[in-house]
């Protein structure tokens, strides 16, 4: 176990894209958030603003970034952004409907990347699903141990989080929603992940990551 005691992970999915409007995947394409989006990352800094961060660290693309400038935006709080804390690399999924990828590519293929329990599936020309969970875990621990931080804020993707999630102990048995701006509290205790819950689910809509 850590001598630091629990270190509190306060993840969230960034906002509202046009692709996420009409259920195109994204992956790795960097697509600005939408209106939609911008509010709903306002919001989220509201929900949050009496939660005390250290770092807020962010995805590199677009629509994580934007979601944290936004929602931090009172705040004089330091911003890491890295590729590591990317969305998956869908491959020759990215960029297609989720009607279309599940005709091309098979409901079981579907099946096998929406399952965050699956880990050996990826879409062709796309990142194995454990291997984006594992650089998203050790870029994380890797800021933990080279920081003096308590407290970490990060933005990322729904895929990346539902797959987070569902790696902790104590998670929920049956895939968590992850709508846009989502905020999931999690507790990292040397290499121990657990799950603590769900302060804020927002909208229950489903949508693409």
């Amino acid at each position: 176990m850590s001598t630091r005691g629990l270190i509190d992970l306060y993840l969230f999915r960034h906002g509202e894209t046009d692709w996420n409007l009409s259920r195109r995947l994204q992956g790795h394409t960097d697509v600005p958030l939408n209106e939609q989006g911008r509010l709903q990352a306002a919001k989220l800094g509201e929900r949050i603003k009496d939660l005390s961060m250290d770092l807020v660290l962010t995805s590199d693309l677009k629509r994580a970034t934007e979601t944290a400038t936004i929602a931090f935006s009172n705040r004089n709080l330091e911003f890491h952004a890295s590729p590591k804390l990317r969305e998956m690399n869908l491959g020759e999924a990215e960029g297609h409907l989720r009607e279309d990828v599940q005709a091309q590519f098979g409901m079981q293929a579907w099946q096998e990347y929406a399952d965050p329990h699956f880990l050996d599936f990826r879409f062709p020309g796309g990142e194995l699903k454990a291997h984006a969970l594992q650089r998203v875990k050790d870029h994380i621990q890797s800021v933990i141990q080279q920081t003096k931080v308590q407290r970490l804020a990060v933005s990322t993707h729904g895929g990346i989080l539902r797959l987070l999630v569902h790696s902790c102990s104590h998670s929920p048995l049956e895939p968590v929603p992850i709508p846009n701006c989502v905020l999931f509290h999690l507790t990292v205790d040397g290499d121990r992940w657990s799950y603590s819950s769900s302060p804020y689910q927002g909208s229950m809509k489903y949508q693409n990551c």
